[in-house]
C-alpha cells in the first residue's frame, strides 16, 4: 500500500531552482530603465511624432508651416511672447487672436544690457510700438523685467 501511494504521488523533486539573489533582479531593473532612457524618446516619436521642429531660419518657418497669421487663423485665443516677432503686429492679419502678451520691460535692467550688447537701439520703439498696436487688438500685454535673450 505504501509503495502505491509513492507511485501516485512522487515525492517533491530536489533540484528546485532556488529564488533569484536581489542583485540580479536589480541590475535587471536596471538593465531596463537604462533601455527605456536610452530608446524610449525615439520610441516616443515613432508612436506619437516628434513634439517639436527646429529650422534653420525664419523663411524655411514659413516655407514647412506658413505664416504666423495664417497658424492663428482658426485659433479664437493665445498668448505669446515678443518672440513672435513685429512683422507680426505690422502686417495687422490676425492679431486680434492674441489675448495676452508678454514683452520684455524696456527699462528693466537686463532689457537695458542687451541694447547695450549691439544693434538694438531701435528695440524700445518697437515694444512701445507693439504694446500699442496690441492693447488696441484687446490684447492684455504686460512687461517683463527678467528678459531672457541669447547673444549670438
Amino acid at each position: 500500500m505504501i509503495t502505491a501511494l509513492f507511485t501516485i504521488y512522487p515525492a517533491a523533486s530536489v533540484s528546485a531552482t532556488p529564488p533569484i539573489p536581489w542583485w540580479v533582479a536589480a541590475v535587471f531593473i536596471l538593465g531596463v530603465v537604462l533601455a527605456l532612457t536610452k530608446w524610449g524618446p525615439g520610441l516616443v516619436r515613432m508612436v506619437w511624432g516628434s513634439p517639436f521642429e527646429f529650422f534653420p531660419d525664419r523663411n524655411s518657418l514659413q516655407k514647412a508651416h506658413g505664416s504666423l497669421a495664417d497658424r492663428l487663423e482658426k485659433v479664437e485665443n493665445a498668448s505669446a511672447i515678443w518672440v513672435i516677432g513685429q512683422k507680426f503686429y505690422h502686417a495687422e492679419e490676425n492679431t486680434d487672436r492674441i489675448k495676452k502678451l508678454l514683452l520684455p520691460n524696456p527699462f528693466g535692467e537686463s532689457f537695458k544690457f542687451l541694447i547695450s550688447t549691439g544693434p538694438f537701439q531701435e528695440a524700445t520703439d518697437m515694444i512701445h510700438k507693439i504694446t500699442t498696436l496690441a492693447k488696441n487688438k484687446g490684447a492684455e500685454v504686460r512687461w517683463y523685467d527678467h528678459f531672457l535673450y541669447v547673444i549670438a
